[in-house]
């Protein structure tokens, strides 16, 4: 509700993996797809986003020995190679109703890379470090040379990753940056934090080059400077949790929104039912809405 009037808004997302071996070789595609449908009562609004990737590997590992058999350590070297694509197109209803940091960013690009990736880790225990490097071409509003990089540490208790890239063209350099912290277990009690930085490279590039969640509407590096947010998650059941946390813009220090949700899942862990809400600061009223997830496990 805002000013009195009413806005609708709806959400879809789908997406699908095949993941093979053919002999030693690695290979998986997958792809991904969301839209928002916004209407205020005068007119509709429609963004949407798609991305595809395809990527063979060369999966080289060696087991240790370790205190349990059943879970010993592994050491894994990969070399990779990838082609993704991204589409993004909007009219920017809902940027233009709700303010900064969520118009819709509208183009497309394009990426080819070659690399390598390294882990250690036990699987079972979620311990693990993972580093990888990559080296390509991308192709959308400036056509350059991307370096990525990517770094994961993980256990129950926590968790932090980091990925990043740099581009460089005959005129200019860019950068695109994300990272994430987890303090305390993913199905206990934990808090959650991640930033983005965006500075010389277009929305759409950076999404790609950093594996970006998927938004039709803003969402990280709708801006370009440092962006981030923290959430604490409480599961108060095993089919009962409730999470609060806040965004920010930390480029020029203001609070951007505050949020809340309820989660029930089922045993199984195959459905989540989520009741959000967030109020965006410097804008009445406050934005509502229900999620189903039939594939909860994988996110």
């Amino acid at each position: 509700q805002d000013a009195g009037e009413t806005f609708a808004f709806a959400r879809g997302e789908a997406g699908a993996m095949l993941a093979t071996r053919l002999g030693a070789v690695g290979a998986n595609a997958s792809a991904r797809a969301a839209g928002d449908l916004a209407d205020d009562g005068n007119q509709r609004g429609i963004d949407g986003a798609a991305q595809a990737r395809g990527e063979i590997t060369l999966p080289l590992a060696r087991s240790f020995e370790s205190s349990d058999a059943a879970d010993p350590w592994r050491h894994r070297i990969e070399p990779r190679a990838a082609v993704a694509a991204l589409i993004s197109r909007g009219d920017d209803l809902l940027g233009s109703r709700f303010g900064r940091g969520l118009s819709a960013a509208s183009g497309d690009a394009y990426l080819a890379e070659a690399g390598a990736a390294s882990a250690l880790g036990r699987w079972g225990a979620s311990d693990a470090l993972e580093a990888s490097a990559s080296v390509g071409a991308i192709g959308g509003t400036t056509p350059s040379l991307a370096l990525r990089w990517r770094a994961n540490a993980s256990s129950r208790f926590f968790g932090l990753g980091a990925e990043g890239a740099h581009l460089a063209a005959a005129d200019f350099a860019g950068s695109a940056f994300v990272a994430r912290a987890r303090a305390g277990r993913v199905d206990g009690l934990h808090l959650s934090t991640n930033v983005a930085a965006r500075e010389g490279v277009d929305p759409i590039s950076a999404r790609l080059l950093t594996d970006a969640p998927l938004e039709p509407s803003g969402g990280f590096f709708a801006t370009v400077g440092w962006t981030g947010g923290s959430s604490v998650t409480v599961p108060w059941t095993t089919w009962l949790s409730t999470s609060a946390g806040g965004d920010a813009d930390l480029t020029s220090q203001l609070l951007v929104a505050a949020r809340g949700s309820i989660e029930l899942r089922d045993k199984c862990q195959c459905f989540a039912l989520r009741l959000a809400g967030a109020h965006r600061i410097g804008r009445e009223g406050v934005d509502a809405w229900l999620t189903i997830d039939l594939a909860p496990a994988l996110r």
